[in-house]
């Protein structure tokens, strides 16, 4: 079993997931991007923040290990600051555990919001 957690600040535990790795992935569940959420916040004290953006970044990744097999993930203390706990998990589909060398390549601007 593989677990992890994230906590932010430290002490106050925001998520936890894990895995029991069965067997090794196909080839072809490591063709994956990301997606992630570039905030810059305003310099200005109670100001909008001066950049948000949503960004897709293809892979690019040698993967070294895959596994996959049944997983769990869980949402836990409230926090402004990262509100995922007001996302629900309804059903988890299976998870996998990767070991990679990863180069981060430049992104493409899905979404301005501001």
């Amino acid at each position: 079993m593989i677990l992890g957690q994230m906590e932010r600040p430290k002490g106050n535990l925001i998520c936890s997931a894990g895995i029991r790795p069965e067997t090794p992935a196909e080839e072809g569940q490591n063709d994956i991007g990301s997606l992630s959420l570039r905030v810059i916040p305003s310099p200005e004290e109670g100001a909008q923040p001066s950049v948000a953006e949503l960004i897709e970044v293809p892979s690019n990744i040698e993967v070294l290990e895959s596994w996959s097999g049944p997983g769990w993930v869980q949402f836990h203390s409230n926090s402004e600051l990262d509100p995922w706990h007001k996302l629900t998990v309804k059903n988890v589909l299976g998870a996998n555990y990767r070991i990679y060398h990863s180069i981060l390549e430049y992104g493409k601007i899905i979404k301005k919001y501001l």
